[in-house]
């Protein structure tokens, strides 16, 4: 009566338990030498769980058939791993299990616990140590594979197709430690294996990479840039919104390439969502039109549509805000691009500051500029009828009327960095939201050392600098077929904290001045 009664649990009170569970016996005994078995069991001090054993538990060298691990979805106080093959003889063979092993009650998680045997008569016994950056945001993604690959035999196409000969995981913060090596030259490659599968899929994945071999042994620390491969461009499909409209939706790398209509005018601009957006004239329905995309002449692209009844063209406006910081701007969003001012007669600004300027730019959007407010003010815009005119030659048939708030400059802060022995050439400077997801301003300088930033809205940001080796004013990816490495970045390490009224500076210096440039300068982190 008494045994069916009971019920399993833990007694109530008591200090919760941050203990991972602890290995306290292993058949055979971590670190065993001319390993010919087909089974280990691992033992622990309480039930352990494993997370996602398949995925998470990865074998250095790599096995080509996948083990049997137990325990799978219950819980126990070993773990058994059954091999499916014969293992490589005189190999050092290495269980890297990561975050796999929890213990049952609280989920303590044992961190990188690592299992080593050897089918040969020793251990190999060096180590190869590193850091992982994420460029250009600095956000680390999941699952980030770091591998060698012998230089013997390896070919460009091996890390698509093969696992690394040995490997392990990057940590949280990108730092990562390759053990039981033998000596020898290899490839250090890093990727994030977002499918899982131990390999790099180009386009889809991230990759990291020394381009020359690393020697072991090494007592060498070394950093891998990962970045994504720009994927080759590819056009979809074309789409109507009008006779005039139309929609290209793509992937991949547009930089060099532009579209072209034969026999027509044509104006463009490429959206956030992978869609080109093209506006041609004249038009005529029935008539069948080719739209091309051209990279120094040569015909990436071609399709050919033919023009149906459309909606008729109309003039749609909308402002997108009604408050605006310093600095900040007012834009005017049409459904067509904006083409010239009729008259700049027709552009009302009350009240009126001599420092308001506003402009037409390349989507073909209106966009006003006003002067930084001293104190609470309101300000409205007019634009008279008739005054804008888009592509398709219809002007705007209304007065369109805004009434604006202005933040005034004692609402804000500001930040100048003055970095005194930068290195020589083109940087860009970022500011962006304390997660580093969204550029709030940029700034591109060649020569001066002097970054200011004015009239910043209170609040936490991050700062990165783009070493902008080519000067386009762009960061750019690197490529693993051309051994070519990203532009380097680097991240200031802390928040930057912004309060109205304050004036925040601060000086850096490289650590070697002989080596600025290739060195962080102090307080950043991740230059290559």
């Amino acid at each position: 009566m008494l045994a069916a009664c009971a019920r399993m649990g833990r007694p109530e009170g008591g200090k919760k338990d941050t203990v991972p569970p602890k290995v306290v016996a292993a058949t055979p005994p971590s670190g065993t030498v001319n390993f010919h078995g087909d089974k280990i069991i691992i033992r622990f001090d309480e039930l352990i769980q494993l997370d996602n054993p398949l995925q998470k538990v990865v074998f250095s060298p790599p096995l080509s058939k996948k083990p049997v691990i137990k325990p799978t979805g219950y819980p126990d106080r070993k773990i058994e791993i059954r091999f499916k093959e014969s293992l490589r003889p005189n190999t050092t063979y290495t269980v890297f299990f990561g975050d796999a092993i929890k213990d049952f009650h609280e989920g303590n998680v044992l961190q990188n616990y690592s299992y080593v045997f050897s089918t040969g008569p020793q251990l190999d016994s060096l180590r190869l140590s590193g850091k992982v950056v994420s460029l250009p945001e600095g956000k680390l993604p999941e699952n980030v594979i770091v591998g060698l690959y012998p230089v013997k035999n390896f070919s460009d196409s091996l890390i698509y197709r093969r696992p690394p000969y040995y490997l392990t995981k990057a940590g949280m913060q990108g730092r990562f430690e390759l053990r039981n090596l033998a000596a020898g030259d290899y490839y250090l490659i890093a990727f994030a294996d977002e499918n899982k599968n131990l390999t790099y899929q180009p386009g889809d994945e991230r990759i990291a990479f020394l381009p020359k071999p690393v020697h072991l042994p090494s007592d060498s620390a070394h950093t891998l840039y990962l970045f994504a491969e720009p994927k080759r461009f590819n056009l979809k499909d074309i789409q109507a919104r009008s006779a005039r409209h139309w929609v290209a939706s793509f992937e991949g790398d547009t930089r060099g390439i532009h579209p072209a209509v034969p026999g027509k005018t044509l104006k463009d601009y490429i959206s956030g969502d992978n869609q080109w957006h093209l506006w041609i004239k004249p038009v005529s329905k029935g008539e069948k039109t080719d739209f091309l995309f051209l990279r120094q002449g040569d015909t990436l692209a071609r399709l050919r549509r033919q023009v149906t009844e459309q909606p008729v063209d109309t003039f749609v406006v909308k402002w997108d805000k009604n408050e605006l910081y310093p600095i900040d701007s007012l834009r005017l969003l049409t459904n067509m691009p904006l083409t010239r001012l009729t008259s700049s007669d027709g552009i009302r600004i009350t009240p009126r500051h001599s420092k308001d300027r506003w402009r037409i730019d390349r989507q073909g959007l209106w966009i006003f500029y006003p002067a930084p407010a001293t104190g609470r003010e309101k300000i409205v815009l007019e634009i008279m009828p008739g005054t804008l005119e888009n592509f398709a030659g219809l002007t705007n048939p209304d007065t369109l009327r805004q009434t604006v708030k202005l933040r005034p400059v004692t609402e804000t802060g500001n930040y100048t960095l003055i970095w005194k022995d930068r290195p020589a050439g083109t940087i860009v400077a970022e500011l962006t939201g304390p997660k580093g997801e969204k550029t709030v301003r940029r700034q591109v300088k060649e020569r001066d050392s002097v970054f200011v930033f004015r009239y910043l809205p209170p609040g936490k940001y991050r700062l990165r600098f783009i070493i902008d080796l080519n000067g386009n004013g762009r960061w750019d990816e690197g490529s693993w077929r051309e051994r070519r490495l990203p532009e380097p970045v680097l991240f200031y390490n802390k928040p930057i904290e912004i309060r109205a009224r304050w004036d925040l500076e601060e000086t850096f210096i490289s650590r070697n001045k002989k080596s600025a440039g290739a060195l962080p300068a102090k307080g950043f982190k991740g230059m290559h």
